[in-house]
């Protein structure tokens, strides 16, 4: 990228590793190109483009010169919204004037353009200008100061590395550089005018003042921040200086490991040369894992620089070049053919921790982008390449239609969808000679193909029997050119009977056996949803193709909500599954996240962040194929509604037992009849040796999945297993003004007598009685225990919303076991006989409660008048009620039955003691009237009646949700609400372009971190 700046006079240019541009060293005011949009071609996308009919396009102006051109003379819409699939940093600044050449055609209709800024830490700045009204070309000059606060409307923030709010949206915050540019607003003043378009060109950044902050990154010796076993010598910190002058300054650097815990704080002093770098060495972490590092440096006359960056320390699992993957797939989903630049990073990143498999969609309409032209092997074999020659093998996926080969007699399923011509049907000979074309071209490089992806839901905008057709005839001209390989059906979003397109869309291309090899499914969700949907998928298989294999091809869950040491389990827990489920491979979706915004969960998938951090769920990767690379799966081991476990060989002939359960206490359990060594494999690698006594083992299962390693012994068929401490219910719930009980099963699973201490602590302010306790238990026998919880008076209503746990240090035949930590809930939301509160349980409402948001910032939460909820609960003979008063500035609601919560609507949930499962409605008002939905019900239970719903509007914006449900409905009883019952609410967010968010009192549907209500 130098080449850009060669005929700058620049005193000096610093080290440009860090963030991918030079930095570059200015004296006097320099203007300094940033992007030419006219010669350059960023690719750029128009949000709802093809829904408004707009179009951006490169092309000449009508004096010659070629720009970006953005066309709204057929718009539906006075507004455009448009983005760079790439972006262009700016150079550090002080004071800088950037200008945007454009171009305006006579009485031009668009009256203004907005310039998108975006900083390190995701906050958005959007820079406007009053477009002019004569032809020809302008140039916009817009002042840039660093030193001052700037407006930040869109949306908040979160300070990088604390997880906390920095500032709400519509408050003013600093630049926090680099800076880059994201994308064009604009607006014009009346729709349809023929003069409702202009041209940008080139954007250039002048630096009138440049005292820039030094640059810290911890360096590892490669570009994606992973320490290898071998190499601790290459851990350093790094600090660059990117002034002309000296800096002298210092420094603090605090690392923290995946589970929370402060490993220590160290400061330096610092003393750069102009221009130069400084380097310390770090020493490495004495285990595997992903480390957390805040670093701050700071000096008297330049800005302070807080970053928050990690590295991953781990014995690679890779790579294995020269080698395909046999038995079970370990593979990986990445964007890398939007991102070229990043392919060999991505490559050496992705064939480190052991995977083998890449799945991509291969874009037909970029390609082959006209009729007739040979497809671009740029698209196809440059980026293939360099994961080739490391032994990651391509699994494409066939999609994505050109505009001039879609279909004349498609048939669209949304109609307002129809402008997206890339998700229409292609026409069927257009499609066979594509797939001929591709299939030719990449015979003996590539063994399983896909045809669409996610055919179910938005991404074909077709029915079933089109669909089917295209796979029918992609298998036909793979078997003829290519006989060996697998045809893959396109990934399935949704399990049966849940699809949008066709709610029975998976279960008739089962049954069309002959048109495809193995079935694809996805399931981006929490753990029990994804093993109850794995659950209905094998029954279709079984019901429609029996024997037929399936892969678990993309399959993930994002960061945002749940954090990335849960996302890290999630990997775990899903491939395990998939693997005892007869899966033939598991593939993580993705590699890097797909950005930085902290509030769309979308940017939150990948195994590093977009620039290369590494999170958790990377070195669990490493982990799971370092040691099962080549295994077998052997047999299920679990004990419902205490721990899960799976059994697998090892290529090396050792056993490897991975187990977990739904807590977060540790539930002490012993496993008998086994021989040999044991040992414990945390999620990073990390090995601990465990003791055998008497053929049997203790395994601290909580909701961290671990393995446990047999080296040189076995199992018997005859192995048992059983928890030597339960607690009766997890939290335990507590009184704020009298006593509480706390109640815990004890057991001896073992085949001889066992004395159990235990000994009862608490960080709250609650006496304890008995504090110790000591059992004797016979083989097999069991007791149940409880102790005493009596509130002091230190106990206010502010202690009370303060995290608390009792804790149980126990000993079980002399053999310490792991502390069991139970949290404590205090009992706050609780729900009355024939009272309704004057004050709401819940309120829905704050930045924090906002979740799954659309990327664009015209769509964005705009605060509590834009949508809130106050939520209010109580008990009415034999109905339980929930209120919820919704704020809502814009309703729309076309949708019914399952399809309701894409517009606006609340949806509720509720999980009772005892029942495996929970409980999913949704409630909403369509054209036709209240419609409420059951989405979802324990096993065990029947369809709820009785129901009554009431839906009425509010004084101002807004409606009133109303649902009496009676308690016998769905299996609850008084003896459960008082025990505690789960609860989460959904408030779904439409302003007319589809679902943007949703306000949620938990992020995720099914969890037992969800909030407790209580019968009182």
């Amino acid at each position: 990228m130098l080449t850009q700046f060669c005929s700058l006079k620049l005193l000096s240019v610093g080290i440009a590793i860090l963030i991918g541009f030079p930095i570059l060293q200015i004296n006097a005011a320099v203007e300094i190109p940033v992007w030419n949009l006219g010669i350059e071609e960023p690719h750029v996308s128009l949000h709802f483009g093809d829904v408004f009919r707009q179009n951006a396009k490169y092309m000449p102006m009508p004096d010659g010169k070629k720009a970006l051109k953005i066309d709204l003379t057929t718009s539906t819409s006075q507004k455009f919204d448009s983005y760079f699939r790439s972006y262009r940093h700016l150079p550090d600044f002080s004071q800088a004037t950037l200008s945007v050449m454009y171009y305006t055609p006579e009485k031009c209709g668009v009256t203004q353009f907005t310039v998108v800024l975006c900083d390190r830490n995701n906050e958005r700045f959007p820079l406007t200008v009053h477009v002019a009204k004569t032809l020809g070309w302008h140039t916009a000059q817009i002042k840039l100061d660093a030193e001052r606060k700037q407006p930040t409307p869109w949306h908040s923030s979160i300070r990088a590395g604390t997880g906390q709010k920095r500032d709400s949206g519509g408050q003013l915050n600093f630049y926090d550089q680099p800076m880059r540019i994201i994308g064009l607003l604009g607006r014009c003043q009346t729709v349809g005018a023929p003069a409702n378009w202009i041209g940008f060109g080139p954007i250039t950044l002048t630096v009138q003042s440049s005292r820039r902050a030094i640059r810290p990154d911890i360096v590892t010796g490669n570009a994606f921040h992973v320490l290898k076993k071998g190499e601790e010598e290459k851990l350093a910190l790094q600090f660059y200086n990117p002034e002309d002058v000296a800096y002298q300054g210092n420094a603090t650097m605090q690392i923290t490991d995946a589970f929370g815990q402060n490993l220590g704080k160290k400061r330096i002093a610092l003393s750069i040369p102009p221009g130069g770098a400084m380097r310390i060495p770090v020493s490495a972490p004495n285990q595997y894992g992903v480390y957390g590092v805040e670093i701050l440096s700071q000096s008297q006359d330049r800005k302070d620089c807080q970053v928050r960056q990690s590295f991953c320390y781990m014995p690679p699992a890779g790579p294995t070049p020269n080698t395909r993957a046999t038995g079970f797939l370990f593979g990986i989903c990445t964007h890398f053919t939007l991102w070229h630049i990043d392919a060999e990073t991505e490559a050496e990143a992705m064939a480190l921790c052991g995977a083998k498999i890449i799945r991509e969609a291969t874009n037909w309409g970029e390609s082959q982008q006209n009729k007739g032209l040979l497809l671009s092997h740029r698209y196809i074999d440059d980026p293939m390449e360099p994961f080739e020659k490391l032994g990651v093998e391509y699994q494409p996926v066939l999609l994505y239609t050109p505009k001039w080969a879609v279909a004349k007699d498609t048939r669209v399923v949304w109609p307002e969808r129809a402008g997206e011509y890339s998700k229409l049907r292609p026409d069927y000979a257009e499609w066979r000679t594509y797939c001929r074309t591709y299939f030719s071209h990449t015979k003996g490089k590539i063994r399983y193909y896909e045809v669409w992806n996610e055919a179910d839901i938005g991404f074909a905008n077709f029915p079933w029997n089109e669909y089917i057709q295209l796979q029918r005839i992609a298998k036909e001209e793979l078997k003829k050119i290519n006989p060996s390989a697998k045809l893959i059906t396109a990934g399935y979003a949704l399990p049966p009977g849940a699809g949008h397109t066709d709610p029975n869309h998976m279960q008739k291309t089962l049954r069309d056996i002959g048109s495809y090899d193995i079935l694809a499914y996805h399931g981006h969700s929490m753990y029990p949803q994804f093993k109850a949907a794995v659950g209905s998928v094998l029954q279709a298989i079984r019901q429609n193709a029996p024997g037929k294999p399936w892969y678990a091809n993309e399959t993930a869950m994002h960061s945002a909500n749940i954090g990335e040491l849960a996302q890290g389990g999630l990997l775990f827990q899903k491939l395990l599954l998939s693997w005892a489920k007869g899966a033939i491979g598991y593939t993580w979706y993705d590699l890097r996240d797909d950005g930085f915004d902290p509030s769309y969960s979308e940017h939150h998938f990948g195994m590093f962040t977009r620039d290369f951090y590494p999170k958790a769920v990377y070195g669990v990767f490493n982990t799971l194929a370092k040691h099962l690379t080549d295994a077998v799966f052997l047999r299920e081991f679990s004990i419902p509604g205490i721990w899960e476990g799976y059994w697998f060989k090892g290529g090396n002939g050792d056993l490897y037992y991975g187990f977990w359960n739904e807590r977060q206490s540790i539930t002490p359990c012993l496993l008998s009849k086994i021989t040999g060594t044991a040992s414990l494999i945390d999620l990073f690698g990390n090995e601990t040796p465990l003791e055998v006594r008497d053929g049997s083992v203790i395994l601290p299962v909580n909701s961290l999945p671990k393995f446990l390693r047999i080296a040189k012994g076995g199992i018997s068929e005859k192995m048992e297993g059983a928890p030597l401490i339960h607690p009766e219910s997890e939290p335990f719930a507590v009184e704020l003004k009298k006593q509480s009980i706390a109640r815990f099963r004890v057991e001896n699973p073992g085949t001889c007598p066992a004395t159990i201490l235990l000994n009862f602590s608490t960080d709250a302010p609650f006496s304890i009685q008995p504090v110790k306790q000591k059992l004797s238990l016979q083989p097999g026998e069991n007791k149940m225990i409880s102790v005493t919880l009596t509130p002091s008076a230190a106990l206010t209503g502010h202690a009370a919303t303060q995290a608390m746990q009792l804790t149980v240090s126990a000993q079980f035949n002399q053999q310490q076991l792991p502390n069991i930590c139970v949290p404590l809930a205090s009992v706050r939301n609780a729900v009355y006989k024939n009272f309704l509160p004057e004050q709401p349980q819940f309120h829905l409402g704050r930045a924090q409660d906002l979740f799954q948001i659309d990327m664009q910032p015209a769509s964005l939460w705009q605060g509590e008048k834009d949508c809130s909820a106050d939520i209010r609960m109580a008990r009415f003979k034999d109905d339980l009620y929930v209120g919820i008063d919704v704020s809502d500035n814009i309703f729309f609601q076309k949708e019914k039955g399952f399809h309701c919560f894409k517009g606006d609507g609340v949806q509720l949930f509720f999980s009772i003691p005892g029942q495996q499962d929970f409980w999913e409605f949704g409630l909403a008002l369509t054209p036709k009237g209240n419609d409420l939905y059951c989405y979802r019900m324990p096993k065990g239970q029947v369809k709820p009646e009785g129901i009554k719903t009431r839906i009425s509007p509010l004084v101002g914006d807004g409606l009133r949700y109303e649902l009496w449900i009676p308690l016998g409905a769905l299996g609850l009883t008084e003896d459960a609400g008082k025990r505690g019952i789960r609860f989460n609410c959904y408030i779904n967010d439409n302003d007319g372009l589809g679902r943007k968010c949703y306000l949620g009192i938990f992020p995720e549907k099914l969890s037992d971190r969800f909030p407790l209500i209580f019968f009182r």
